[in-house]
């Protein structure tokens, strides 16, 4: 099973992020969407963007995105 994703994303032609390549990491837990995580301040996933994070509104600076 894969429990950790690294996604890379171009960003769109004609943005302020057209040359730009960024790379999510998506951790999933060992029983993903069977059982549900036991600490209550870890999600049943995990998204973040790897260094360096595009600038938006809903993106923190260390790469979490805010849903």
């Amino acid at each position: 099973m894969l429990l950790r994703w690294i996604i890379e994303v171009n960003g769109a032609s004609g943005t302020l992020h057209s040359n730009e390549t960024y790379q999510l990491k998506v951790d999933f837990p060992e029983h993903y969407p069977i059982e549900a995580p036991q600490n209550n301040f870890v999600l049943a996933w995990q998204v973040i963007f790897i260094h360096p994070a595009p600038s938006h509104p809903h993106i923190y600076s260390n790469g979490h995105i805010c849903l």
